[in-house]
Protein backbone atom coordinates (compact mmCIF):
# COMPACT_ATOMS: atom_id res chain seq x y z
CA UNK A 1 0.00 0.00 0.00
CA UNK A 2 1.11 3.35 -0.99
CA UNK A 3 1.00 6.66 1.01
CA UNK A 4 0.85 10.15 -0.61
CA UNK A 5 1.60 12.12 2.55
CA UNK A 6 3.90 14.78 2.61
CA UNK A 7 5.19 13.78 -0.80
CA UNK A 8 6.90 16.74 -2.20
CA UNK A 9 6.02 16.34 -5.47
CA UNK A 10 2.84 16.61 -4.65
CA UNK A 11 2.50 19.74 -3.26
CA UNK A 12 1.94 22.57 -5.22
CA UNK A 13 2.16 26.45 -3.83
CA UNK A 14 0.51 28.51 -6.43
CA UNK A 15 0.20 32.90 -6.09
CA UNK A 16 -1.16 34.95 -9.05
CA UNK A 17 -2.65 38.50 -9.08
CA UNK A 18 -5.02 39.58 -12.16
CA UNK A 19 -5.08 43.00 -13.12
CA UNK A 20 -6.68 44.69 -16.03
CA UNK A 21 -6.36 48.37 -17.94
CA UNK A 22 -9.05 50.11 -20.57
CA UNK A 23 -8.20 53.27 -22.27
CA UNK A 24 -8.10 54.91 -25.12
CA UNK A 25 -4.46 54.42 -25.65
CA UNK A 26 -2.06 51.63 -24.57
CA UNK A 27 0.18 53.63 -22.46
CA UNK A 28 -3.12 55.04 -20.70
CA UNK A 29 -4.38 51.13 -20.59
CA UNK A 30 -0.82 50.20 -19.22
CA UNK A 31 -0.81 52.73 -16.55
CA UNK A 32 -4.53 51.84 -15.92
CA UNK A 33 -3.47 48.07 -15.18
CA UNK A 34 -0.33 48.52 -13.38
CA UNK A 35 -2.76 50.26 -10.15
CA UNK A 36 -3.07 46.51 -9.57
CA UNK A 37 0.47 45.61 -8.83
CA UNK A 38 3.37 46.88 -6.59
CA UNK A 39 6.40 47.65 -8.31
CA UNK A 40 7.88 45.07 -5.32
CA UNK A 41 5.84 42.43 -6.45
CA UNK A 42 6.40 42.62 -10.00
CA UNK A 43 10.04 42.66 -9.81
CA UNK A 44 9.42 39.22 -7.92
CA UNK A 45 7.30 37.91 -10.75
CA UNK A 46 8.56 35.48 -12.80
CA UNK A 47 5.51 33.64 -15.01
CA UNK A 48 3.42 36.41 -17.14
CA UNK A 49 0.26 36.39 -19.17
CA UNK A 50 -0.29 39.20 -21.14
CA UNK A 51 -3.23 40.05 -23.28
CA UNK A 52 -3.98 43.03 -25.50
CA UNK A 53 -7.05 43.86 -27.65
CA UNK A 54 -7.55 46.54 -29.34
CA UNK A 55 -9.09 48.28 -32.32
CA UNK A 56 -7.35 48.61 -36.39
CA UNK A 57 -6.36 51.87 -35.33
CA UNK A 58 -3.11 50.65 -32.79
CA UNK A 59 -0.82 48.80 -34.36
CA UNK A 60 1.97 46.13 -33.64
CA UNK A 61 4.86 48.92 -32.52
CA UNK A 62 2.22 50.17 -30.04
CA UNK A 63 1.85 46.71 -28.58
CA UNK A 64 5.15 46.29 -28.15
CA UNK A 65 6.13 49.54 -27.29
CA UNK A 66 3.71 48.96 -24.49
CA UNK A 67 4.83 45.35 -23.49
CA UNK A 68 8.07 46.91 -23.34
CA UNK A 69 7.05 48.93 -20.50
CA UNK A 70 5.70 45.12 -18.67
CA UNK A 71 9.05 43.71 -19.04
CA UNK A 72 10.82 46.56 -17.59
CA UNK A 73 9.46 45.80 -14.54
CA UNK A 74 9.24 41.95 -14.14
CA UNK A 75 12.16 39.80 -12.74
CA UNK A 76 14.76 38.71 -14.44
CA UNK A 77 14.18 35.87 -15.59
CA UNK A 78 10.43 35.90 -16.48
CA UNK A 79 8.62 33.37 -18.65
CA UNK A 80 6.10 35.17 -20.72
CA UNK A 81 3.28 34.26 -22.58
CA UNK A 82 2.12 37.16 -24.98
CA UNK A 83 -0.98 37.66 -27.22
CA UNK A 84 -2.69 40.63 -29.15
CA UNK A 85 -6.28 40.75 -30.84
CA UNK A 86 -7.71 43.44 -33.21
CA UNK A 87 -11.19 44.01 -33.11
CA UNK A 88 -13.71 46.61 -33.52
CA UNK A 89 -13.61 47.78 -29.74
CA UNK A 90 -13.39 51.34 -29.14
CA UNK A 91 -10.01 52.06 -27.24
CA UNK A 92 -7.58 49.23 -25.60
CA UNK A 93 -7.76 46.47 -23.04
CA UNK A 94 -4.82 45.14 -21.41
CA UNK A 95 -5.15 42.39 -19.35
CA UNK A 96 -2.01 40.69 -17.03
CA UNK A 97 -1.75 37.14 -14.86
CA UNK A 98 0.78 37.43 -12.72
CA UNK A 99 2.04 34.13 -10.86
CA UNK A 100 5.07 32.27 -9.76
CA UNK A 101 5.96 35.39 -7.89
CA UNK A 102 9.23 34.79 -5.64
CA UNK A 103 9.01 35.35 -1.85
CA UNK A 104 10.33 38.33 0.01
Amino acid sequence: MHSATNNPILVIQSLGIFGLGKAPSVDQAIAVLLTSFSQTMLSRTKSVLISFVSNEDTGLFDVSQGADRIYELLHPDFNLIFNWLQTDMDGVSVSMLATDIVPL
